[in-house]
């Protein structure tokens, strides 16, 4: 975000809102994570979200200043077929690209 990794749900919050922002949307955003690892999914199986926040009337205000946020966010990652088949993705704008394998960058990686 901001060109800065961030590594949790926390960051995230924290460099969209403020931390002060952040600290009081935390417990009405009411934000599961998916703290899994490796994920292997099927084809045309269900997406596996990294977290989610359900909308409510009482976090509308949160929802939206996260949603003004986003387009300061980007995204990076990589993922590899169990034909070892693998690709990188290098913003949420762009198409995959083709690699010859996944290469993990501990220190920055996200972890909610």
């Amino acid at each position: 975000m901001d060109d800065r990794y961030v590594t949790s749900v926390d960051e995230l919050l924290a460099a969209s809102l403020g931390a002060e922002q952040a600290q009081a949307a935390r417990k009405p955003l009411n934000i599961a994570a998916n703290n899994v690892k490796m994920r292997f999914l099927a084809p045309g199986g269900a997406v596996q979200p990294v977290f989610r926040s359900i909308k409510t009337p009482e976090n509308a205000q949160y929802w939206d200043l996260l949603e003004a946020a986003q387009p300061r966010w980007s995204l990076e990652y990589c993922y590899c077929s169990v034909f070892e088949e693998c690709w990188y993705v290098p913003n949420k704008w762009e198409e995959p690209e083709p690699i010859d394998q996944c290469v993990r960058d501990e220190p920055n990686e996200f972890t909610p």
